[in-house]
């Protein structure tokens, strides 16, 4: 038996906490997103921190004025900058093994699948750590 992602993904945003922390990070999501979609459109792979120096990036007004608001928005652009490249890249590998298992025929069982978000501190019955 497996469980569909999206009954833990109900649960999980029908905890207060949880929404909140999920929430406080959408800025840093958004500006992921337009990272990765404007260097899609531009036809570019990964970049690396050298061509990150001179990166002039234009922010819409609703994300500017939330970066005026922080105490240091250069290091917050910078680090949203390098979280989502790590993530892009993360994400890329594990699709490319998942699809290398699946491939191959090796799925995990209900129980295998438990272990796993166990050991990430994710409590099935609350849907949270």
């Amino acid at each position: 038996m497996t469980i569909p992602f999206e009954e833990t993904r109900e649960k999980w945003f029908k905890d207060p906490e949880f929404l909140k922390e999920y929430e406080a990070l959408e800025p840093e999501f958004r500006l992921a997103r337009q990272l990765i979609e404007a260097r899609s459109n531009a036809g570019l792979g990964q970049i690396n921190e050298v061509d990150i120096m001179d990166l002039t990036v234009n922010f819409p007004e609703s994300l500017g004025s939330e970066l005026r608001a922080r105490p240091d928005p250069n290091r917050f652009v910078v680090e949203a900058v390098e979280r989502a490249l790590e993530l892009d890249q993360w994400q890329l590998e594990q699709i490319d093994k998942g699809i290398e298992a699946a491939l191959r025929g090796e799925f995990v069982s209900e129980n295998q699948m438990r272990a796993f978000f166990k050991q990430w501190g994710v409590d099935e019955a609350k849907g949270k750590s």
